[in-house]
């Protein structure tokens, strides 16, 4: 199982999935990790003003990125987010904000953090 965590340091979880530099790739398995580069973090500091299509392409971009992903665990994603990860049969944890990955990781496997499986409207 591959669990994909939002990072811009390599070392802590970025507080804004979509806008995160490097997805930490895990593979539960064989334990070996991998650094993927975000293609859509670039426009995070260039407008806070997305429109609905855009967040929906970002989407699209982001899970061919993460598409033998399992798991993501994540500080914050936003709706249209989430809406596309859990239809592309992703798994969602939300762990603290600004938390390393390492304790992260380590609360998943205790069991410790909390499943996303729907949205709010």
């Amino acid at each position: 199982m591959k669990i994909a965590i939002p990072t811009d340091d390599g070392e802590h979880i970025s507080d804004a999935f979509g806008h995160a530099h490097y997805f930490l790739i895990t593979d539960e398995e064989s334990k070996e990790t991998e650094l993927r580069h975000n293609s859509e973090a670039h426009e995070h500091h260039e407008s806070h003003k997305h429109h609905q299509g855009h967040r929906h392409r970002r989407a699209e971009i982001i899970a061919e990125t993460l598409k033998d992903v399992d798991v993501i665990i994540t500080s914050h994603m936003g709706k249209p987010m989430i809406d596309k990860m859990l239809s592309e049969g992703k798994i969602i944890y939300v762990s603290p904000k600004s938390l390393k990955i390492s304790d992260a990781l380590k609360l998943y496997f205790e069991g410790k953090l909390r499943k996303i499986i729907q949205t709010l409207n």
